[in-house]
């Protein structure tokens, strides 16, 4: 926040452009189902968006580090791996449970970004 607050105009504008990047990436990858966790019993319903889980993934998806167009490309296999994902335990509880952790905040984002790595090799 200390730095957000003496960024020059040029800075906000990337920051700006990397946020509508993810956002959009995040709508053509997961579509209606952009940064909520799944109901298992009834994969149609939408569960109301989980603070962590946006923040991870928009983060991963603005920093330019991955190939959005080759996620967007292949968004049946992210959603399919990001669904796995959040059946585990352990990142369930990285986004649900005492978020402000370091060692669950590493977790999670870790885990966001191995999977845009893999799916976009």
């Amino acid at each position: 926040m200390r730095r957000l607050s003496i960024i020059d105009e040029s800075s906000i504008a990337d920051l700006w452009s990397g946020f509508d990047i993810a956002m959009i990436a995040a709508h053509d990858i997961f579509g209606p189902f952009a940064f909520r966790k799944r109901d298992a019993s009834d994969p149609a319903r939408r569960l109301p968006i989980n603070k962590a889980l946006f923040e991870t993934v928009a983060v991963n998806l603005a920093t330019g580090r991955h190939r959005t167009g080759v996620l967007v490309a292949r968004r049946d296999e992210v959603d399919r791996r990001v669904a796995e994902l959040l059946r585990d335990p352990g990142f369930d509880a990285a986004i649900t449970q005492s978020t402000g952790t370091p060692k669950r905040v590493r977790h999670r984002f870790t885990a966001i970004d191995d999977i845009f790595d893999q799916v976009a090799k």
